[in-house]
């Protein structure tokens, strides 16, 4: 290309770019100015050249202190120094100033895109008006690297890329932080211990941004089975960026390659969106909208035009594509395109990997890097925690970033909560040929450290060792196989997307009713939620027992607070975990502990269990757990943990209250354990229900109506006992009206109200809490449809008669 043809010495528009030209302006301007030359729709932009990088060191007098400083630096033995280095050269180029002609250069660029060609070459006083109307254009201003080393699939989202800038001095600033991420920690050791020399260049690509409302990556063969056949797309809310760091699990689509016939889709929990805050102007990570957590970010339109850009790139390149994508207003662009890596799984990795393990399974996710393994689980939630880790162990962490390489490199596996497939923990793990599984959603919480497991990095599991010693894995003992992913459980494609109404938690799939009160179910053994019919039926869980979960081992839940109490931490963890991962975004009220002295007289571990001649009034409860606050905190414990990993679905529901000064206790604990969640009380005692609007104002959320307990306790009856259960009746004067003063005063308060044990199936109290103007019913899973039929017909009676008084 003729020089004539840059708008400068130093910079070069995308549309006189084009494949050769790699070594002069960088691989990924290369790639962007060959697709534009091809017909695809890539966004408007210009690239500096490596010329310009070298200007800028020279004119600054710094080149020579770095080549110099890199010589020196010995990656595989002193990790301070190297770190030292990079801090060191980051900081010369931060503060080096960029030349007048080279600023020159870019303004005139950077003028162009934001009025447009045509008009800038109208000049004077017209174009200064124009310019005033129009503004600087938002750009976004990425490395793009000369080496191949650094332009892999394996170095992905790890190199400087600085979005929504907008005028002169903002993107200078910018260009120098590309530059200086040259010389990250995790480049220069990357680079070191791949015997890759010298300096490396870099050019970079400044281009309109796209204010994305959704985007993603498409790969044009199946890295989940090897299958060349197939195309996969993953899919999120917002910004890609978002994919790359692993903070959301994407949708997850795959298509034939041949028809673009949708075969198998997964929708991902996106906890998280990246997005431009309109105040700041800067790129921040938001709480995703709750009723888009779990929506379905394509809609089918969508995906075939993404299928039709996959076939023409592969085909264009001759070669399976690594695609990065985004959509704006409907408008479909493509932001990059590179080689796809070699998969490590193949069509035969069912043969290659063996039968599954035999141990019960704790952990499903994405499977992201091949291999079976066994060993100890190291959970990492923090960068104190990384510095612990040893030679060998199974590494649990949230999500990984780039300077825990060397942290990366002593794991003999790695599972992380979040990400999808090109988050960096999975292209680490590739890169390094180790077992890796990501968006397990709640590995961190499930998984103690210590804990024996075995990694099934092909079917994307993680389950306990089945006795015996654990084998102790060797360095580097992987499955002997390439790397990349295993393939998920396909299911058959669902129809095409729903409206957003049908996806409002009172608008039940499977069921022709929609009623105004809540139908919820109360769980009490979590078990395979993910299968259970309940999490499409229900509305939420109205209570989540703790009883099961916290004596199921047969020891006294105190003894293993207070012996081991990560253990019991990890146990409810795992066990809530599993229910509010099923149900999100719903709401799962957990009952804390309210297992009475006789349930735990037989339990190991406590010699001293108090005998009570009336325990149902005994020591149980919230009263229990402000006294022997130990097994409280490792429920609280397990809690946070949760919410912490974006389970912000949980709510605390104290069980016995009988003073509003239990409440303030209880919220103090929570609040000196950094918790903060909503708190409601399981009304069971006429204490409760008659200072009810004290509850209130100690700032609960919500109520359940314990209609067992209150009823015995309003009518003086044991309902278990011969000779007085004949006079025991929830349907009660007394207790109906009870129920009566406690729905009215939460709803003055605005305290959502909710009503559980045996009222929720019995038609008649059904029938009377719907009258009452009750919020939801909790029932049994198995009752669900029923009750919900008896709300509705209820609801429509209520209605039809106020039409009739009109």
């Amino acid at each position: 290309m003729a020089e004539g043809d840059s708008v400068s010495g130093y910079v070069l528009r995308l549309e006189d770019i084009d494949g050769s030209m790699a070594p002069r302006v960088g691989n990924k301007a290369s790639c962007l100015g060959e697709m534009l030359g091809a017909g695809l729709p890539v966004p408007q932009g210009f690239a500096l050249t490596t010329d310009a990088f070298s200007n800028f060191l020279e004119s600054n007098g710094i080149k020579s202190k770095i080549v110099d400083m890199l010589s020196k630096v010995d990656a595989s033995d002193d990790q301070e120094s190297l770190k030292s280095a990079s801090n060191t050269i980051s900081q010369l180029i931060l503060n080096a100033r960029v030349p007048d002609t080279l600023k020159s250069e870019l303004r005139d660029a950077y003028d162009e895109m934001s009025v447009g060609k045509d008009i800038k070459n109208v000049g004077g006083p017209a174009l200064d008006m124009i310019k005033a109307g129009r503004g600087q254009a938002f750009v976004t201003v990425r490395t793009s690297a000369a080496s191949e080393d650094l332009y892999s699939e394996n170095f992905l989202g790890q190199l400087g890329s600085v979005l929504a800038i907008q005028g002169r001095e903002q993107l200078y600033s910018a260009i120098k932080r590309c530059w200086a991420s040259m010389f990250m920690p995790w480049v220069i050791f990357y680079l070191k211990n791949r015997g890759v020399e010298g300096f490396p260049g870099a050019g970079l690509v400044i281009q309109k941004m796209v204010d994305a409302d959704k985007s993603g990556i498409m790969f044009t063969a199946n890295p989940a089975n090897g299958r060349a056949e197939q195309m996969m797309i993953e899919a999120a809310w917002g910004y890609g960026d978002a994919l790359v760091s692993g903070i959301v699990i994407p949708d997850e689509y795959v298509m034939s390659k041949d028809t673009g016939e949708q075969i198998s889709k997964r929708i991902g929990k996106k906890k998280w969106v990246r997005r431009i805050n309109q105040v700041s102007g800067s790129v921040v990570k938001e709480n995703l909208d709750r009723t888009m957590v779990l929506s379905e970010v394509l809609v089918e339109p969508e995906l075939k035009r993404l299928w039709e850009f996959g076939r023409k790139l592969e085909e264009h390149y001759g070669k399976p594509q690594n695609i990065e994508w985004a959509i704006e207003k409907g408008r479909t662009y493509i932001v990059q395109s590179r080689p796809m890596m070699p998969s490590g799984f193949s069509p035969d990795q069912e043969t290659e990997a063996g039968p599954p393990p035999e141990g019960k399974m704790l952990l499903e996710g994405i499977a992201a890097s091949p291999g079976i393994i066994t060993g100890t689980a190291k959970v990492v939630r923090g960068h104190e925690d990384s510095k612990d880790i040893a030679e060998g162990e199974i590494l649990f962490t949230r999500m990984t970033f780039p300077e825990d390489f060397p942290m990366l490199s002593k794991a003999a596996a790695i599972v992380t909560d979040d990400g999808g497939r090109v988050s960096h923990a999975a292209i680490t793990a590739r890169e390094l040929k180790k077992p890796c599984i990501v968006g397990t959603d709640m590995g961190t919480t499930a998984i103690a450290t210590g804990q024996k497991v075995v990694v099934d990095a092909f079917r994307g599991k993680v389950h306990e060792v089945v006795g015996g010693p654990v084998q102790e894995p060797e360095q580097g003992h992987v499955a002997d196989v390439p790397v990349e992913l295993p393939q998920m459980p396909e299911q058959p494609s669902p129809e095409p997307a729903k409206e957003r109404h049908e996806q409002m938690p009172s608008m039940i799939i499977g069921s022709e009713r929609i009623t105004a009160t809540e139908i919820k179910a109360s769980i009490l053994y979590p078990g395979n939620m993910e299968n259970h019919s309940a999490t499409e039926k229900a509305d939420g869980v109205g209570m989540m027992k703790a009883e099961h979960m916290l004596t199921e081992s047969g020891k006294h839940p105190l003894a293993l607070a207070r012996s081991n109490p990560e253990e019991l931490i990890a146990t409810v963890s795992r066990g809530l975990g599993r229910v509010a991962k099923a149900f999100y975004p719903k709401a799962v009220w957990y009952r804390t502990l309210d297992a009475r002295t006789d349930d735990f007289r037989e339990l190991e571990g406590v010699e001293d269990e108090p005998h009570e001649e009336n325990p149902m009034l005994g020591w149980h409860g919230i009263r229990r757990s402000i006294d022997e606050q130990d097994v409280f905190k490792c429920e609280l414990g397990a809690v946070k943990r949760l919410m912490d990993s974006g389970l912000d679905n949980i709510a605390i529901m104290l069980p016995f209250v009988t003073r509003p000064s239990e409440v303030r206790h209880a919220k103090q604990i929570m609040a000196g354990m950094g918790l903060n969640a909503r708190i409601g009380i399981m009304v069971e005692t006429p204490a409760a229900a008659l200072e009810i609007e004290q509850f209130c104002n100690e700032g609960i959320s919500f109520v359940s109506i314990g209609s067992d307990s209150l009823a015995q306790l309003v009518l003086g009856v044991d309902r278990c006992n011969n000779k007085t259960s004949s006079m025991y009746s929830e349907t009660d004067p007394a207790v109906m009206d009870l129920i009566k003063y406690v729905i009215r005063a939460c709803k003055n308060s605005g305290v959502e109200t909710s009503v559980c044990g045996e009222a929720g199936s019995n038609p008649k109290m059904v029938e009377m809490l719907v009258d009452l103007g009750i919020d939801s019913i909790s029932t049994e899973p198995d009752m669900l449809e029923e009750v919900r039929r008896i709300v509705a017909k209820t609801e429509r009676r209520i209605l039809l008669q106020k039409l009739r008084n009109r």
